[in-house]
């Protein structure tokens, strides 16, 4: 698995106790609040999460307008994703149409 899930969760009394992701590091609520995960078949708890605060949307809203402004608008590099994709899969339609597949 990537390094970037390192510290996704903890495990407490055999539950997993997952973290949330703000500014590329896995972190527990500031208030420090959590919620149960049920599961639909029994009901049992099968996870807790974090239950975020205030605080912790606005560190997130920060870490995000940070990162953004590092990379450029988010438009431009949808746009180029998405140019990149038409290029790959034209790519690999013409491999096909040849027979070929390296």
């Amino acid at each position: 698995m990537s390094p970037l899930f390192d510290g996704i969760y903890s495990v407490l009394d055999d539950i997993p106790n997952f973290r949330m992701l703000i500014g590329g590091k896995w972190r527990g609520a500031k208030v420090g609040s959590q919620f149960d995960v049920h599961t639909p078949i029994d009901g049992s708890v099968i996870a807790r999460a974090q239950m975020a605060s205030l605080m912790d949307v606005d560190s997130a809203v920060t870490a995000a307008k940070r990162k953004q402004r590092n990379k450029g608008p988010a438009g431009d590099r949808a746009h180029r994703h998405l140019q990149l994709r038409s290029r790959i899969a034209g790519s690999a339609q013409g491999r096909v149409r040849q027979g070929s597949t390296a």
